[in-house]
């Protein structure tokens, strides 16, 4: 099979971290993008999962400094960001996770904000000097688009295929940047389970790119008590249609 899934936010909490590991450990997840944290270590992966480096500038416990914003959206209505600030801080994060014996093969985002400029640039530099060949680019070939939007719309996801479309569209810019660390052609974003037919959705999308080069992203989780998480409920939504497709 040549799509993989993904998910995201491991090292966010340890409930969230559990479930992340049942799937990993049950062989329904491929790569796991893990969130470098202060709090606490989160426990070892599978030897078979690939795990990247999920950089956060933007929750309350983000390494390296106090949150840079708590969102995008805030991202670019603050100062001017600094370079050179933004890569100290994702070098911070690399360093937590490969001293605690995390192999890095990815680099992707917390909230998919290396869609800024300034924050690809260092994400990039920062891939570059590591030698890692892999960092997450917001695109899917235009022949899928019309079964992906469709499908979205189908299974209830209206409200948010409006920012979908957006990510997608701010992608682009990112592909030429990035053509050379190897990023996935199909980036398949799952939306998040708050509305709509989630497992159907799912399903859906396994069945259509399972011989593509493609890769689902998720996020999944188990409940859990984070402060000024907006993304909660929907996380067991997730965890249970990934299980499903055991079946």
């Amino acid at each position: 099979m040549k799509m993989k899934i993904a998910v995201d936010d491991y090292g966010l909490h340890p409930n969230i971290d559990k479930a992340i590991r049942t799937l990993a450990e049950r062989g329904l997840v491929h790569k796991v993008s893990i969130m470098a944290n202060t709090v606490y270590d989160p426990e070892p992966l599978p030897d078979h999962i690939e795990t990247g480096l999920h950089i956060d500038l933007t929750t309350f416990q983000s390494l390296g400094g106090k949150p840079l914003a708590s969102s995008p959206f805030h991202l670019l209505r603050t100062r001017p960001l600094s370079l050179s600030e933004i890569e100290c801080r994702m070098e911070a994060q690399l360093y937590h996770l490969t001293t605690r014996g995390f192999k890095i093969t990815h680099i992707d985002t917390h909230q998919h904000i290396h869609l800024i400029p300034t924050i690809l640039k260092a994400v990039k530099n920062t891939a570059i000097a590591h030698g890692i060949s892999n960092i997450r680019c917001l695109t899917l070939q235009m022949r899928h688009h019309p079964f992906y939007f469709s499908s979205l719309l189908r299974c209830g996801f209206l409200k948010q295929t409006l920012k979908l479309q957006a990510l997608y569209a701010g992608g682009y810019a990112m592909t030429a940047k990035l053509a050379h660390l190897n990023p996935t052609p199909n980036l398949v974003l799952m939306p998040l389970a708050q509305s709509g037919h989630y497992a159907k959705l799912l399903n859906l999308f396994v069945h259509h790119f399972h011989n593509q080069n493609a890769e689902l992203v998720t996020h999944p989780g188990l409940p859990a008590n984070i402060p000024n998480e907006p993304y909660l409920q929907g996380r067991a939504i997730e965890y249970q249609a990934l299980l499903a497709l055991a079946h």
